[in-house]
């Protein structure tokens, strides 16, 4: 069953004063609203203007951003991966199975000073 709840007024004035208050408080709940949006980025930009701040002083992030650890300044060179120039490359055969270590290379993998026989 549903409800119809009209409002009706005798005067024009009134009607036309209560539709005014209507308008006011929604504009009102929209004017905080947009406030408390422009609270939040203003305290996220602090907050984000402090932890760069923080790692630029000290090179490092704070604890609870994972910033426990120094933070890398350059890249090593020792690490790089170069593609094959024979552009054969070590992928895996048609059947899918990858080769097995020590069956290609005479070389330990572990020890390189130790060949096998």
């Amino acid at each position: 069953m549903q409800r119809i709840i009209q409002v009706k007024t005798t005067n024009r004035f009134a009607t036309i004063a209560l539709a005014a208050a209507a308008v006011a408080v929604g504009g009102l709940f929209l004017v905080f609203g947009l406030m408390l949006l422009l609270g939040l980025a203003a305290v996220g930009t602090l907050f984000g203007g402090g932890v760069l701040l923080f790692h630029r002083l000290t090179g490092r992030l704070p604890r609870f951003l994972g910033g426990g650890a120094p933070s890398i300044r350059s890249l090593d060179p020792a690490l790089e991966v170069h593609a094959d120039p024979s552009g054969t490359g070590s992928r895996p055969s048609s059947a899918g199975s990858l080769p097995r270590l020590g069956t290609d290379d005479p070389i330990d993998p572990i020890d390189p000073s130790r060949e096998e026989s």
